[in-house]
């Protein structure tokens, strides 16, 4: 590691971290941690960029980020937090030093007693990367070793959609301009919604960050994120424990993630459990499953926490399996990639959403097999494809035999569930409108 020096080490000795919590929207349930730095006026800087800017500069970024990371990793460690995560930014440009190189990370981990799972690395937009091959490799590799990559701000840069599809992330964070005023402007709720549901698709979580009053939260719980963020919930604080002690009680969310009777329930019968593989799991411990079990088409892969980390589909290995060389090409797919050539993404959908949700889901991504489910951020089974169509096909019954003949309108089926399901959420009043057309 590149040594400092003395000015850089007095800087050092200045900055420190605040710690902000990140809880499920499934249960208000702690997640997490984003280490957000402070000290930098102290420091004598005008601004937390300009410490990273005069870092690259001077050719220490790299050693700077890596003595900040260290500082992060052992404050978590030290706190305890059960299984929190701690979500760190990194500089893209920091890939560009001369002295950069891969496994350091994981080192510190390993040295404070933190599994790989548990850090979830930030990149933005903020210093597009541009067609920097080597960005590409090092996000492939820290996700081979076990971390989660997010990609922080979305939204906020011209790239976003570019580095969406580059980065290929675990976790997307909305930038906090769709989510500010998101309950008096239903052009940016539209637009979170739409930012969930592309995310979703792609078996990609959402956190909504900045959250600063209860109406945000609830928008934001009615899009579908996954995660929030914000002042609302709690300030950045320097002692984790005590951020989290005095942090705001969530509200109890409704309305969108409720099943409705036209959409059907999810139940024993529809969601199967079918036991996931570990991150990293050799092609041989896969094969060995798809044989054991010809019944499964989509084998879901997890990593320590439990947390999704993507699937196999059965199909997939057939090529292999059937070529004279096959598993020897698989062996070496997997010496090389940590067994993730041919993993795949397939759309993700909390517990709670309604089954409308899932085959809509499903719909726009036929070829994944499925609909992995969560709860609490952890794998809670499949709805398989065959079971989706079954869904499709009583969805379009229930809706025919509800439809006016003359309108193919909604009739007093579908009405009465919805007058039922809005009068039953308490968080809320509702005020309902009846029109009467004469002579139709």
């Amino acid at each position: 590691m590149t040594a400092l020096g003395p000015r850089w080490e007095g800087i050092l000795s200045r900055l420190r971290h605040a710690f902000q919590p990140i809880v499920r929207f499934s249960d208000g349930g702690l997640y997490g941690f984003e280490a957000l730095l402070r000290g930098w006026e102290e420091a004598g800087f005008g601004s937390l960029n300009e410490v990273f800017d005069r870092a690259f500069e001077d050719s220490l970024l790299y050693a700077l980020d890596l003595r900040l990371r260290e500082k992060a990793i052992g404050k978590l460690a030290a706190a305890g937090s059960g299984r929190a995560k701690l979500f760190y930014n990194v500089d893209n440009r920091l890939l560009v030093m001369p002295d950069y190189a891969p496994g350091n990370t994981a080192a510190l981990a390993e040295g404070a007693g933190l599994s790989a799972s548990r850090i979830v690395v930030e990149v933005s937009e903020r210093h597009d990367p541009g067609h920097e091959v080597r960005f590409d490799d090092v996000l492939e590799s820290y996700k081979r070793q076990g971390f989660r990559v997010a990609l922080d701000d979305f939204g906020a840069g011209c790239a976003g959609l570019t580095l969406l599809y580059r980065a290929d992330p675990d976790i997307v964070k909305i930038d906090r301009y769709f989510v500010s005023g998101s309950a008096g402007d239903p052009r940016k709720a539209a637009f979170l919604q739409k930012i969930v549901g592309l995310a979703h698709l792609m078996g990609v979580e959402v956190v909504a960050e900045g959250i600063e009053t209860a109406d945000e939260y609830r928008v934001c719980a009615g899009a579908g994120c996954d995660y929030a963020q914000g002042f609302y919930i709690a300030r950045p604080g320097k002692d984790i424990s005590a951020v989290w002690m005095d942090h705001r009680e969530p509200p109890a969310v409704s309305g969108d993630r409720r099943f409705t009777a036209q959409a059907g329930t999810v139940d024993a019968g529809t969601v199967r459990m079918i036991s996931p593989v570990r991150a990293g799991a050799g092609f041989r411990e896969i094969l060995s499953r798809f044989r054991r079990d010809p019944s499964i088409s989509v084998l879901p892969v997890v990593d320590e926490d439990g947390n999704v980390a993507g699937a196999y589909r059965e199909r997939d290995f057939r090529e292999y399996v059937y070529s004279p060389y096959g598993i020897s090409l698989l062996e070496h797919l997997s010496a090389e990639t940590g067994g993730r050539a041919l993993l795949r993404r397939p759309p993700v959908s909390l517990l709670g959403n309604g089954l409308a949700k899932i085959v809509e889901l499903y719909g726009t991504s036929p070829d994944s097999g499925g609909v992995i489910l969560t709860d609490q951020g952890r794998y809670a089974g499949i709805v398989e494809a065959d079971t989706l169509l079954s869904l499709v096909a009583e969805r379009e019954l229930v809706e025919a035999r509800d439809q006016n003949p003359l309108t193919r309108l909604p009739g007093n089926i579908r009405i009465s569930s919805v007058l039922a399901e809005r009068l039953a959420d308490p968080g809320r009043g509702v005020a309902f409108a009846y029109y009467d057309f004469d002579n139709f």
